[in-house]
């Protein structure tokens, strides 16, 4: 999710903007979040199968009301008609896995039956190959053994392959209205207000922040920058606290660009609402160059040196009105007191694993939050 290859670029070039602090630096303060990023993200983890991504997305809540930060989750509502090819890729990744999946599981069947077939021994072996390069305990082993088409198969490498297979069954598993209830269900029990957006949730975060409703917002989606999130909380770790952030007016003066220029330069790389309409070929690095000569969008295209791309696709000017929106002021609830009666039966039926000694801990500590009123 969110601008293609951007943060790989900013780690490289621009280093210097990436912030490493502890989440007690907004104790006290309303921060939003982008809370469908970290679902997915989670499910994306541990699949939706288990209690694990939900245990997960508790502990964190559980361990931002514990520091006294005031965080208002923030729900994904209907997505833009420009999303919809984004989310179409996405589908069609799904059935690709599903359907490789099947393959794989009738292979391995038919390797225990002693029934396989010669597409599914090759099948097998090309796993087991792929497996092997990516193991570097293995790596040598590949270079100094060629590993021919003649390669037996052995119980070993089943196991391997049926572990692969649980790994790859993760990519398949999708974020629906069943786990969007629970969520808000968890938060009604920790009395943590949330907000629905009537469309995306980084972009309703980003304005209220703009708009001073809060100190910063919480996301996996880099697309905040593009909606001119002031400060974006990119990694936020509930074990230690840790976070990691940037701010949009050090990003800018680091890649020497107005925020108009970065909304362009979001479009050039790939941005939620382009993934497949964008000019092939170019990244952030040569994104950056162009905008740094030539200024914008408009005087790029013009230059003789851009012939050479495909540009029948490429869509740009109603793009940039997606970004940097407007939104109804939204009403937003004070925090409450954790219900813990609530809390232990939830906790009970989903099965979620958290030490006792510890929950009492955070929640005590959570109570111990003086009132505060924000405007």
């Amino acid at each position: 999710m969110g601008l293609d290859g951007f943060l790989a670029y900013v780690k490289k070039e621009h280093s210097d903007v990436i912030i490493n602090e502890h989440i007690t630096l907004y104790s006290h303060q309303r921060i939003f979040m982008d809370v469908s990023s970290y679902i997915y993200k989670y499910i994306s983890i541990f699949g939706n199968q288990s209690s694990r991504w939900l245990g997960c997305i508790f502990q964190m809540f559980l361990s931002l009301k514990s520091y006294k930060v005031h965080v208002v989750p923030v729900f994904d509502g209907k997505p833009p008609d420009e999303k919809k090819e984004e989310l179409e890729d996405r589908k069609e990744k799904r059935q690709k896995a599903k359907d490789k999946i099947k393959n794989i599981e009738s292979a391995v069947e038919a390797y225990k039956e002693k029934t396989l077939t010669e597409e599914q021994t090759k099948l097998l072996q090309d796993i087991i190959k792929d497996l092997q390069n990516k193991n570097k305990s293995t790596k040598l082993k590949t270079l100094l053994f060629d590993i021919g088409d003649d390669l037996t198969i052995t119980d070993n490498d089943i196991t391997d392959i049926e572990n692969y297979l649980f790994s790859l069954q993760r990519t398949t598993f999708y974020m629906g209205a069943k786990e969007m209830e629970l969520v808000k269900e968890l938060l009604n029990i920790l009395g943590i207000p949330f907000l629905q957006s009537p469309d995306e949730a980084e972009s309703m975060c980003a304005y209220l922040c703009r708009k001073g409703f809060g100190s910063a917002v919480i996301s996996c989606d880099t697309d905040c920058f593009a909606h001119g999130c002031p400060i974006t909380v990119l990694t936020y770790e509930p074990s230690t606290g840790t976070i990691m952030s940037i701010k949009l007016k050090d990003l800018l003066e680091s890649m020497e660009m107005t925020y108009e220029q970065f909304v362009d330069f979001s479009i050039l790389i790939g941005c939620d609402y382009n993934k497949k309409s964008k000019i092939k070929g170019i990244g952030p690095a040569k994104a950056s160059e162009l905008l740094k000569e030539y200024k914008s969008i408009e005087e790029i295209l013009k230059q003789e040196k851009m012939k050479k791309y495909d540009l029948t696709k490429f869509e740009y000017k109603h793009i940039r009105t997606l970004f940097n929106k407007d939104y109804e002021k939204a009403k937003i609830k004070k925090h409450k007191l954790i219900d813990r009666d609530a809390l232990e039966e939830f906790i009970s039926i989903h099965n979620i694993n958290i030490n006792s000694n510890r929950l009492e801990k955070m929640i005590n500590e959570c109570e111990k939050e003086p009132e505060i009123t924000f405007e």
